[in-house]
C-alpha cells in the first residue's frame, strides 16, 4: 500500500523518487506487548589482554614456538592449552581440556618421540597406533 503524506494527501516518495510502500496489516497477523524483558551482556574490552594474546600467539607460531614443539612437545601442548584457556570463546574451555590431555599422553617417552618427530616434518616408517581408536574395517571389501 502506498504512503501517503497526511499534510498534502499524495503519496510520499524517496530521495531518489521512489514511492514508498508500507505493508497492509491483516487481522490477526499482529500482536500487540506490554511487558517485555532486556538482557544486557556486557563484554569486558581490553586492549592489554588482547595485546597479550597476540604477543603469546606469535611466539607460538614464530620460532619459539617450533623449537618448543621439536624438543618439547608435551610443553607444546601445556603452553597452548594456558594459551586457549585464555581465549573467551564458546568452545575455549574444552579445546583447552583435549590439549591438556594430550600433553599428559605425551608423557611417554615414544609417543613424545614421535610428535617431535612430526613437528620436525619428520614422518615415521611406524604406523601410529592409537590407544582408543581402531580404524573401522571396510565391509565393502569381498
Amino acid at each position: 500500500m502506498e504512503v501517503i503524506d497526511p499534510a498534502n494527501g499524495e503519496m510520499m516518495e524517496d530521495n531518489e523518487g521512489n514511492i514508498l510502500l508500507a505493508p497492509i496489516a491483516e487481522d490477526g497477523t499482529d500482536f500487540e506487548f506490554s511487558n517485555f524483558d532486556i538482557k544486557i551482556e556486557s563484554s569486558s574490552y581490553n586492549d592489554e589482554d588482547e595485546k597479550g594474546q597476540l604477543m603469546l600467539e606469535s611466539v607460538m607460531s614464530g620460532q619459539i614456538g617450533q623449537m618448543l614443539a621439536n624438543v618439547n612437545p608435551a610443553g607444546f601442548f601445556k603452553v597452548s592449552s594456558l594459551a586457549m584457556k585464555t581465549m573467551g570463546t564458546k568452545y575455549s574451555p574444552q579445546i583447552s581440556a583435549i590439549l591438556e590431555q594430550t600433553a599428559q599422553q605425551l608423557s611417554d617417552p615414544q609417543a613424545e618421540q614421535q610428535a617431535s618427530e612430526m613437528a620436525q616434518g619428520k614422518q615415521s616408517q611406524q604406523q601410529p597406533k592409537s590407544r582408543s581408536m581402531k580404524l573401522p574395517q571396510n565391509t565393502n571389501e569381498a
